[in-house]
């Protein structure tokens, strides 16, 4: 919080009582300990020189609104101090380590011999825990090898000597070991006291991270009202230990707040990255389903387009086993004509030899008539002609039957081949899975008659005895 905390505690009965012309600032914060500062006094309000390298907030805003009543410094405290003139009340909560505190009261101290002016009251901010004892440095560089100590960027934890990860003021580079030589700000304050020539008095107030004020008593002289508001709250030193002991019970219950605050932020955190993970584990999982529900169509369409050339296929054999039935009865038809009309061609060969023998003994009989001879010479040559065509006839005819036989054998077997391929069960096994996805009821496969009647044709020819080609 800064020093803004101690405002109507301590700064503001202290600017009421000193009626400060000039108050230096070391370490302004956020800028609120510095407002309230532009904004006091009875009377004319003092001027206000702000000191900080690490500023939190932008002084152009101050130096508009009160023009030269504000100066502003970004510099470490050692470097501007020596380049003011004045110095009535300085307050100081800048970097709280020894060597800043020690070495700036030490120049305040020059100053007042150099140009014979009053010691100046300086209100000391972090004498009590954490940095009575220990240094804390918001850039251990700046700090002189000789004056720095081993430090760490932890925290710390009340009635803990040790640094640790999850502690109050991580932001800070802390000494590593608490010690009263040369580390911390009360210690700076001590020593410094013990070595000025200047009679001075201490007023410690242990409240939260504990105030001090430090000034001459030549002072007390001169501002009897701020000599009586000084002893108004000097304390016993009972008292400020119970203010010490309270302000450490305070300290451990500001740290038990800042690890929950840690582990809430943390939460929050994991809060987030879980929500993230399951926002990309949703968009995942919807794109997954999206990209099922394109694969379960495509295959819907495969298994429909399976489907119509199945159907397609099927309606092709049913046509092909309706032409094969069709030239099977055809076939027949001529087998049975033929059959009737070899008989009849036998029967009139019979018949014309019978004749023949005749007329050969009628020939014989007859040599002696020349006439008679070559007339039925003639009439045997044209029965052989007859029967040369006949026979050539029954050849043909015999000729196209094992044709047509051998058709009806090559498609038997066409069929049977195609019926046992992969193609035809798969394209079955598709229409099989279309059926059950559309819950169809099951109906006879065609081609279990095809191969039936495939099958009785090739039993009609074994009863007929005809040979397979």
């Amino acid at each position: 919080m800064g020093m803004s905390q101690y405002w109507d505690l301590v700064l503001a009965p202290v600017v009421d009582a000193l009626q400060p012309d000039q108050v230096v600032q070391i370490g302004c914060g956020g800028g609120r300990t510095t407002e309230l500062l532009l904004g006091s006094g009875h009377g004319k309000p003092p001027k206000v020189v702000a000191i900080d390298k690490w500023l939190e907030f932008d002084p152009q805003e101050l130096q508009k609104k009160y023009d030269s009543r504000f100066v502003f410094h970004r510099s470490l405290a050692l470097n501007a101090l020596p380049q003011l003139e004045a110095m009535d009340l300085v307050i100081m909560d800048g970097d709280p380590n020894w060597y800043t505190v020690h070495h700036a009261l030490a120049q305040m101290e020059r100053a007042t011999r150099a140009k014979d002016r009053p010691f100046p009251c300086v209100v000391v901010h972090n004498i009590g825990w954490p940095y009575a004892r220990r240094d804390g440095y918001q850039d251990p560089g700046v700090i002189p090898d000789a004056f720095r100590q081993p430090s760490k960027k932890l925290g710390v934890a009340p009635g803990n000597p040790e640094l640790v990860e999850q502690g109050l003021y991580p932001q800070r580079y802390h000494a590593v070991y608490e010690t009263d030589q040369r580390n911390g700000v009360l210690t700076a304050v001590e020593s410094f006291i013990e070595g000025s020539q200047l009679k001075l008095e201490w007023v410690p107030i242990l409240f939260r991270s504990g105030v001090g004020l430090l000034f001459s008593r030549d002072l007390s002289e001169r501002c009897p009202g701020f000599a009586a508001w000084a002893r108004s709250v000097t304390l016993p030193a009972a008292v400020n230990h119970l203010l010490e002991t309270a302000e450490q019970e305070r300290s451990a219950l500001c740290l038990e707040v800042s690890r929950a605050q840690a582990n809430l932020t943390r939460l929050g955190k994991e809060r987030d990255e879980l929500a993230g993970e399951g926002a990309t584990l949703r968009r995942d999982m919807e794109s997954r389903l999206a990209a099922h529900q394109a694969d379960r169509q495509g295959l819907r369409r495969q298994i429909d387009e399976a489907r119509a050339a199945a159907e397609e296929a099927l309606s092709s054999h049913r046509r092909v086993l309706a032409d094969l039935e069709n030239r099977c009865l055809e076939a027949e038809s001529q087998g049975r004509s033929l059959g009737r009309r070899l008989q009849e061609a036998s029967e009139q060969l019979e018949e014309k030899e019978l004749n023949l023998d005749r007329l050969r003994a009628e020939l014989q009989l007859a040599e002696k008539g020349t006439a008679l001879s070559r007339k039925l010479e003639r009439q045997l040559t044209e029965t052989r002609t007859e029967l040369a065509k006949l026979r050539t006839a029954i050849a043909a005819q015999a000729k196209d039957n094992r044709l047509l036989t051998g058709w009806m054998d090559g498609m038997s077997r066409g069929m049977e081949r195609h019926f046992k391929s992969w193609s035809w069960r798969l394209g079955a096994g598709l229409v099989g899975v279309a059926r059950r996805m559309l819950r169809r009821r099951e109906v006879p496969i065609q081609s279990l008659q095809v191969t039936r009647i495939a099958r009785e044709y090739l039993e009609w020819r074994s009863r007929r005895g005809a040979p397979r080609y």
